[in-house]
């Protein structure tokens, strides 16, 4: 096998984000096998802090002769969309409410903007008299 980049590799290679071996396909109306690679680089994914280390961990998993070169930004970026989108649907699908609490913190470290709770937020109630309105505000 003649050497290749590894960009070129992980682009090859990962063709799905999911932490499942295995998916329905509507078409065959059945379920497809899908490479366990693609679980592992969804894995690493989640567990990787930045691109560099995401880089260095499928450099790792690509083959032997594998020249390691810089993935494109973009392209990351859209995979940690999808992970995260992944993630919250499983968070908000999950019925175990300590595995949705597991979700939930992987969430909260992925994409604190929108997870972190420890943000402080600001409550305000109007009128208490007759209807109660209250209102959030989280401060930057």
């Amino acid at each position: 096998m003649a050497d290749m980049n590894l960009s070129t590799w992980v682009y090859e290679t990962f063709q799905h984000v999911t932490l499942s071996t295995e998916k329905f396909d509507p078409k065959s109306k059945g379920v497809i096998k899908i490479p366990e690679i693609n679980r592992d680089l969804t894995v690493g994914l989640i567990s990787t802090e930045t691109i560099e280390e995401f880089r260095d961990l499928c450099f790792s998993y690509a083959p032997v002769g594998t020249i390691k070169d810089d993935l494109d930004p973009e392209w990351y970026a859209g995979r940690m969309l999808r992970v995260r989108q992944m993630l919250t649907k499983m968070m908000i699908d999950e019925k175990n409410g300590r595995l949705a609490a597991k979700y939930l913190d992987v969430l909260t470290k992925r994409d604190p903007k929108r997870w972190n709770e420890k943000k402080p937020a600001e409550v305000t109630v109007t009128d208490p008299t007759k209807s109660i309105n209250v209102t959030f505000r989280i401060a930057d």
